[in-house]
C-alpha cells in the first residue's frame, strides 16, 4: 500500500516563527551596539592611566601587579542597556552581589568586572587594555544601577566627565536615578560609599 506521509502543519509554523524571530533578536542586540557607540562615544576624549602605574603588569609581586584581560574575555565584559537595565552579552540581568568596576571604552562600549585580585594579579580599571574614556565604579541591582561613581585611581575623572557619561547612558536608554551618581573627585572613602543608602546591594 502506498502511503503518502503529510506533514506537521503545526510544527511547519512553528520553524518558520523561530527561523523569522531568530535575526529580529539578533537586530535588536546589534542596535543596541549601535546605540552605545553612537551616543557614548560623542565628545569624550580618550585618558591615560597615571604614569605611576604604566608598569604594572610587568610587577613581579604579584600584590601589586595589575591583570591584563585577554582579548576574548575583554569581548565577554561588555553589557548592553536593555529596558533600562544593564544586560550581558548573553541578555541576562547584571545582578552582582558588590560594587564592580566598570569602563567605557572610545568605542562607546561599557564593560563590567569585579574589583577583586586573582592569582595572577589585580583586576584594575586597565586590566582591559583599551583606550579610556571613562572609568570608575558601578553598583547594579537585578540589572537596575543604584551607584555610578568616577572612582578610579588610574584615571581619576573629574565631575563634569562623569556627569556626561550620565547623561550619554541615560540618552542610550538606561534607566538612572540623578542620586544614584556620585562624584568622589574631590576624595572618597570605600566606607562612606558602602554606608550609602542608595546601594544596598
Amino acid at each position: 500500500m502506498n502511503m503518502t506521509v503529510m506533514p506537521n502543519v503545526g510544527a511547519l509554523l512553528i520553524i518558520i516563527i523561530m527561523l523569522a524571530l531568530h535575526p529580529l533578536a539578533a537586530s535588536a542586540h546589534s542596535s543596541c551596539e549601535d546605540n552605545l557607540m553612537r551616543t557614548l562615544a560623542v565628545d569624550l576624549p580618550v585618558k591615560r592611566k597615571k604614569l605611576r602605574y604604566w608598569g604594572e603588569f610587568q610587577v613581579s609581586n604579584v600584590d601589586y601587579r595589575a591583570y591584563r584581560f585577554a582579548p576574548e574575555q575583554v569581548q565577554e565584559l561588555k553589557v548592553f542597556i536593555q529596558n533600562g537595565l544593564l544586560v550581558d552579552g548573553h541578555g541576562s540581568l547584571l545582578n552582582p552581589h558588590f560594587m564592580q568596576n566598570f569602563v567605557i571604552d572610545d568605542q562607546g562600549f561599557m564593560y563590567v568586572f569585579p574589583m577583586t585580585r586573582t592569582e595572577q594579579g589585580w583586576l584594575r580599571h586597565s586590566s582591559l587594555v583599551v583606550p579610556v574614556v571613562f572609568a570608575g565604579t558601578i553598583g547594579v541591582r537585578s540589572g537596575r544601577v543604584v551607584m555610578l561613581t568616577n572612582v578610579s585611581g588610574h584615571y581619576r575623572f573629574n565631575g563634569e566627565r562623569l556627569k556626561k557619561v550620565a547623561e550619554a547612558l541615560r540618552r542610550a536608554g538606561l534607566s538612572l536615578a540623578p542620586e544614584s551618581v556620585m562624584d568622589f573627585s574631590r576624595g572618597f572613602n570605600y566606607q562612606a560609599m558602602f554606608r550609602s543608602s542608595t546601594v544596598s546591594l
